[in-house]
């Protein structure tokens, strides 16, 4: 369970994430945004850590072709083969992902359909989608979002993560603030 929110200005894109990790009945805390500077890539999932964790080590040896919606679809078609050599019975993906590669923003869900996020759209994923697209509608920032759907769904809680995407790389930031380098 989590909240995963992407929008997508006409200089940076602005996704941020939750801090929630739910086993059961249990809950923890947990970073849910992951991202390689060196390769201008950011993303979170939402669904089975086991194979956001899986993804993540996927990423350390694999890079999309390039930045066309294909060749995004192409990369996480290579990702569920990879997938299935851990798990015969396993080879669709469980999660849906929000996936910055460069200057562009996509949502993969769990489907297999995927959407590129277009200048001053947004999108979000997980538990708390809707109360964060409904913020995002309002006008509020990724910030005001995340903050207003971890109060109101009790799946979803602070601390939050927010990385800024632009041409200058990523950055860790909480509102306009940069705070340190994203790693």
């Amino acid at each position: 369970m989590s909240v995963i929110a992407v929008k997508k200005y006409s200089d940076k894109i602005v996704i941020g994430a939750d801090s929630i990790q739910v086993r059961g009945r249990s809950k923890k805390e947990e970073i849910k945004l992951f991202c390689d500077e060196e390769k201008h890539i950011a993303w979170g999932s939402s669904g089975d850590c086991g194979e956001s964790t899986l993804f993540d080590i996927f990423l350390k040896t694999h890079n999309p072709a390039g930045n066309t919606k294909k060749e995004i679809y192409e990369f996480f078609l290579e990702f569920m083969k990879y997938k299935k050599e851990f798990n015969d019975d396993k080879i669709a993906l469980e999660n849906n992902y929000l996936f910055i590669f460069e200057t562009s923003a996509y949502c993969i869900f769990s489907s297999g359909h995927i959407e590129e996020i277009k200048e001053n759209e947004y999108e979000a994923i997980g538990a708390g989608f809707q109360e964060a697209k409904t913020a995002l509608y309002l006008g509020h920032t990724i910030e005001e979002a995340l903050k207003a759907t971890c109060a109101n769904n009790t799946v979803c809680m602070e601390p939050i993560t927010i990385y800024k995407i632009s041409n200058n790389g990523i950055k860790l930031y909480e509102g306009e603030k940069v705070i340190k380098g994203g790693k």
